[in-house]
């Protein structure tokens, strides 16, 4: 049982940083991780998810997408009701809302909802911060040193003896 544990908590502490890493990878590739602050989207996005936002050129976006785009100093996702190429705008409107959104010009498109994690928006908004960053930073530091420490230590190094008595045969 202990060595079940002790298994179970290097995969935790080794996928901790994978995991941020993909994230940072994929935020470089366009990738953006936003909190649903508003219910105009629910029941499809609470308040508090996380929603995972895909770039795509405009032009592919589809009816009964969630889209996000930018208005002003906001960023909203609401439902595609009409991607009118022609006109290079798509219609929008909240699911919870009784009316359209003004035309949204292809400029203003972000990209796709592909993901939404309920609750887990305000821990991603909460690590975006200095304090939430100095956090994470220092927990993966921990983690490492967590990970590598024992290996340096006498006897815990695999294939090495910690006493005599381990080196008969």
């Amino acid at each position: 049982m202990k060595k079940v544990l002790k298994t179970a908590l290097k995969v935790l502490l080794w996928a901790v940083p994978v995991l941020l890493i993909a994230v940072l990878v994929s935020e470089l590739a366009g990738v953006r991780y936003l909190c649903v602050l508003s219910p105009s989207m629910e029941p499809e996005l609470p308040v508090g998810s996380l929603a995972v936002i895909i770039p795509v050129a405009p032009e592919r976006v589809r009816q009964g997408d969630n889209l996000a785009y930018v208005k002003g100093v906001n960023i909203v996702t609401h439902k595609v009701l009409l991607n009118d190429t022609a006109e290079r705008t798509i219609k929008t409107k909240g699911i919870a809302g009784k009316l359209e959104d003004a035309p949204v010009p292809y400029e203003a498109v972000l990209g796709v909802e592909k993901i939404c994690i309920p609750g887990a928006g305000r821990i991603a908004s909460a690590i975006k911060t200095p304090a939430g960053k100095t956090v994470l930073i220092t927990a993966g530091v921990l983690t490492v040193l967590v990970l590598l420490i024992p290996e340096f230590l006498p006897g815990k190094r695999r294939g090495t003896a910690s006493t005599e008595s381990d080196l008969t045969v």
